[in-house]
């Protein structure tokens, strides 16, 4: 996590997203790199643009000065490499554009209040999960730092998903040792499938698939972490039957978890209503999220 792109949160709020990204980079080594956006008017004010043609410069000034001053501010109190870019287009999209153009291990992006206020309207976060091809740290106003507990929530079940597990516990290790953290992890076995009033099998023999389940899972998980060469106490390896959203949210609040590490799928579209696990995450959490996409975004739209 050499190279990181830090969306600055607005002037009037703390920005632990930063503070975070510098003590990263600062122990890393690499280049920090800050990004404001300049909103695109909607179109059916883009004629403003065209009307006045100094007025995008005009409002791109203020904005400018403001990343050179954060950056010169970051440089000499952290002794790092900060750039600075402006970007101009819709905040979402424009920050997934560059995310997947730069060559960028991390986008950093603080959580605004508007993140967690609905259950269906997409944030800029919301839409930056949906979006964005590199892994994405979303950190709450409140986070401290060096972080204390880090909690890897993995899937696992066949091939494709224990590969984004394998990236998923890569991501909470290289944060863990970073901050000579405590690593922790999480697997929440859906056991729900013979739950259902249509099925008539017996009891013993319910319990006895659960157990084979949990057993078959345990195995799969002490052979990944055999395989990336990752050590974890056994206390705290929690592999539990329950929903993913809500077995990971009792760990991390069992456990008073710092950041929580998990995958996510990419969306065509940043206005899905519908939301993956780590959406529905980051609105019910008071605590930092990264999160790790499945897949690379084929494109996005403009």
């Amino acid at each position: 996590m050499k190279n990181i792109l830090v969306f600055l949160a607005p002037s009037e709020r703390e920005d632990p997203g930063l503070d975070q990204a510098v003590s990263i980079v600062a122990k890393a080594g690499g280049v920090l790199t800050l990004v404001d956006v300049l909103r695109r008017p909607r179109e059916d004010a883009r004629r403003l643009f065209d009307l006045k043609p100094g007025l995008e410069e005009t409002l791109s000034r203020p904005l400018l000065e403001r990343l050179e001053d954060t950056a010169a501010s970051v440089a000499r109190r952290a002794d790092i490499r900060v750039a600075v870019k402006l970007l101009v287009g819709q905040p979402a999209i424009a920050i997934a554009k560059e995310a997947e153009s730069g060559d960028y291990d991390l986008v950093v992006r603080t959580s605004s209040p508007d993140d967690v206020s609905s259950a269906f309207l997409a944030t800029t976060a919301l839409r930056l999960i949906r979006l964005c091809a590199r892994p994405l740290l979303v950190v709450q106003p409140r986070s401290t730092i060096p972080v204390q507990r880090v909690l890897a929530a993995v899937d696992l079940g066949d091939k494709s998903r224990e590969a984004v597990a394998a990236a998923v516990v890569r991501q909470a290790q290289a944060f863990a040792e970073l901050h000579a953290s405590e690593l922790h992890i999480v697997h929440a076995a859906d056991l729900a499938p013979l739950d259902g009033p249509q099925w008539t099998l017996p009891s013993h023999a319910v319990n006895a698939w659960r157990r084979s389940v949990i057993a078959a899972r345990t195995s799969a998980l002490r052979d990944l972490l055999a395989t990336l060469n990752v050590t974890v106490p056994r206390e705290r390896i929690a592999i539990v039957p329950g929903s993913a959203t809500n077995m990971i949210i009792e760990r991390i609040e069992d456990e008073n978890i710092d950041l929580v590490v998990l995958g996510r799928t990419l969306r065509e579209s940043p206005e899905a209503i519908m939301g993956s696990a780590a959406e529905r995450i980051l609105r019910r959490l008071r605590c930092s999220v990264l999160t790790v996409p499945t897949v690379a975004s084929d494109s996005i739209a403009p």
